[in-house]
């Protein structure tokens, strides 16, 4: 081994170099490694931005969302609490791991004042000693540490999503960061979710009224508010009533599936023309057709709406073959 004699000033100044080179090595290393870090954390967002942007289960959102929680911020329990619409109890979507009872249950159960309070806030909130807490309930002092965020969606909020560890673990400023940030998407997908559900519901009970009811007032009734929740009102309408002359004695002479074909025929043309006269088909009374007009929605020409119905549905026999069946 070689040694080399030399000043004390000189041997310090070397000391120093290697001392400023090996901490730019350590901060080399520390940079790369939180760089690749915040490379996987953009990569994981990314990935959960596209799968919520391809579903419109509200159940499945959670449970994606949470996975990629899970994947970022270590946690031992998660859960997703919504409301079905503003004001209504709080509901669980989606969780994963076991509550102080073995049960896979959300760290927040919908009644957590936790959760109301970050909901009330709309603000992400970090508990690291829960069972501390005032707020904690019975149910959620088996946890170490609990981080929230509120899912905030078009200037609302709609429920919190909640990480928590039943062991010392704490949880970060950062951790708090990529929480509200992952709750940001999961909110929007959700709002949408919900939004979709929302218009088939609608255009669900626009078909069913579009049955019995013209199109313009099954759309009237769909704008007014909930069509299963309409209120009795008092006022004028008229009634018409229509069947086929003699269908008793004429269907006993007839097979059972001409019978009903012929009813097929029949009130099909007959609804057509009651709709085109702006009525309502109230039910069907064997080979009767009951219709309404100023009903649902009043109308002045009523009277004259039902008389044009009448007068156009027995035009309407004659292009059937009805006649030659002494309709």
């Amino acid at each position: 081994m070689l040694f080399r004699s030399g000043s004390p000033a000189a041997a310090g100044a070397l000391a120093s170099l290697l001392t400023h080179l090996a901490a730019r090595e350590s901060e080399r290393r520390a940079l790369a490694a939180e760089v690749l870090h915040l490379y996987r954390e953009v990569h994981l967002i990314g990935q959960l931005s596209e799968q919520l942007a391809a579903v419109l289960d509200i159940s499945a959102i959670g449970q994606s969302a949470l996975e990629q929680a899970a994947r970022l911020i270590k946690a031992s329990n998660g859960g997703i609490l919504v409301m079905a619409e503003l004001g209504a109890p709080l509901e669980s979507v989606a969780c994963f791991g076991a509550d102080c009872f073995g049960e896979n249950e959300p760290p927040l159960p919908p009644a957590s004042r936790f959760a109301a309070s970050v909901i009330e806030r709309g603000v992400a909130e970090i508990v690291n000693d829960p069972g501390s807490d005032p707020r904690a309930l019975d149910s959620e002092l088996y946890l170490r540490s609990l981080i929230c965020a509120p899912l905030r969606a078009k200037q609302r909020t709609i429920g919190v999503i909640a990480l928590a560890n039943t062991n010392e673990d704490p949880y970060t400023a950062a951790d708090l960061k990529l929480l509200d940030t992952i709750a940001l998407l999961t909110a929007a997908a959700i709002e949408n979710a919900m939004a979709s559900q929302q218009l088939l519901r609608r255009e669900g009970e626009r078909q069913a009224l579009k049955l019995y009811l013209p199109p313009q007032v099954a759309d009237l009734i769909l704008a007014a508010g909930d069509a299963s929740q309409l209120e009795g009102v008092v006022q004028p309408i008229t009634v018409l009533f229509a069947d086929i002359r003699g269908f008793t004695t004429m269907s006993e002479k007839m097979e059972a599936r001409d019978v009903v074909q012929m009813l097929k025929e029949f009130f099909t043309s007959m609804s057509a023309v009651i709709f085109q006269c702006n009525g309502t088909v109230d039910k069907f009374i064997g080979d009767c057709i009951m219709a309404l007009f100023g009903a649902p929605v009043p109308s002045a020409t009523a009277a004259r709406d039902g008389l044009q119905a009448a007068i156009r549905m027995q035009r309407q026999i004659e292009l059937l073959s009805l006649s030659d069946r002494k309709s």
